[in-house]
């Protein structure tokens, strides 16, 4: 029976992941390991010192709530599709635990496959000489559907993902956005109640990622109350869709909350961008120096002609924190005879956060 957000067991937990790989290339030696000591000591002892070793994840705690979308977010080589690979199985941690609706992904790994799904980015699976709907049907029983079922849900799914009249071609003439469709519709084939998606709508067109984005939102996890984990280079998407975000950068999790939440922790802050204008009285040192002094204003930067090259019309940015005194600022202005043609206020993105967080991980 699929569980649902108010089950106090979390849909995945994982507790002080640990991943370590031994390399021949030249990076990281055991002494230079943030792991336990003892642990340090272990590899040096069974490969030895002049061994290599490469820490892919790094400690790595946190849970995500039944029915939830968990976005996992991070540079090339941080760890993401390590850690999917030891959600699915594929890959033995080397210290931690991780469980799937309760079951131990290391004890229990069979029991673990039948409640998790999971779409790589890399390698599809499917034979090329069949057809689309053959390769499906082959899946279907290896899940045990019969053949009207199979068929019925493979008809359904097809529609689902936008390949109704694509499911009669070998699957040699599918491109790459029909390909990762068809690799959802397999995951899909199941009735896992958690699905991993790597890199979900990568080549797929604007279109098909938007309606791929609204099913795993609507259907797939308000409808059907699935546990979804994606991991994403798009913002966008990740704002758009996700309860809750995970940031890694070289194998640690260095921030995890809701979109808003990582937004925030780039801190308060506020951009006010001004066209301003007016009359040759307009002095572009003096108007900022007035500003400054107004309370939560961080700075005055960027003050320069307009594109159209007009000889009084200057653009400046304001930095402060969100609730800074707008009326101030536009009082100020006007008393130095400024004209105010165009406003725009913005805060922190996402795709902000993420490139702060990442770059305060040292190198």
């Amino acid at each position: 029976m699929r569980m649902t957000k108010g089950d106090r067991t979390p849909a995945i937990k994982v507790s002080n992941l640990t991943k370590i790989y031994r390399t021949n290339a030249v990076g990281r030696s055991a002494s230079g390991l943030s792991t336990s000591l003892n642990f340090k000591k272990f590899l040096i002892s069974l490969f030895g010192k002049r061994t290599n070793f490469f820490t892919a994840l790094d400690n790595i705690s946190f849970e995500v709530p039944h029915g939830s979308i968990f976005g996992l977010l991070g540079p090339n080589g941080a760890g993401k599709t390590t850690l999917v690979k030891i959600l699915s199985t594929l890959v033995l941690a080397d210290g931690g635990k991780v469980f799937v609706n309760g079951f131990d992904v290391e004890k229990r790994p069979y029991r673990v496959l039948k409640e998790l799904q999971t779409v790589l980015s890399e390698g599809f699976g499917f034979e090329r000489r069949l057809t689309g709907r053959q390769n499906l049907e082959f899946y279907a029983s290896l899940y045990g559907l019969g053949r009207d079922a199979a068929q019925r849900r493979i008809d359904s799914l097809l529609e689902l993902v936008g390949l109704p009249d694509k499911g009669h071609l070998a699957y040699q003439r599918y491109s790459t956005g029909m390909a990762r469709r068809l690799l959802v519709c397999r995951a899909l084939l199941s009735e896992a109640s958690v699905l991993i998606f790597d890199e979900p709508t990568s080549g797929m067109d604007p279109r098909t990622a938007l309606d791929f984005r609204h099913m795993m939102l609507e259907r797939l996890s308000k409808k059907e109350g699935r546990t979804i984990v994606i991991t994403t280079h798009n913002m966008y998407e990740a704002q758009q869709v996700c309860d809750l975000i995970g940031v890694l950068d070289r194998g640690k999790l260095v921030a995890i909350g809701t979109p808003d939440e990582i937004r925030r922790m780039v801190g308060e802050k506020v951009v006010l961008s001004l066209t301003v204008g007016g009359s040759s009285i307009f002095n572009e040192t003096r108007a900022p120096l007035l500003v400054k002094e107004v309370t939560k204003v961080h700075g005055v930067v960027n003050v320069s002609l307009t594109e159209n090259g007009s000889s009084d019309s200057r653009a400046m940015q304001i930095e402060g924190v969100k609730d800074l005194d707008y009326s101030k600022i536009f009082s100020l202005l006007l008393n130095e005879h400024v004209k105010i043609r165009f406003i725009e206020s913005t805060q922190p993105s996402l795709e902000d956060a993420f490139m702060y967080l990442t770059k305060k991980v040292k190198r």
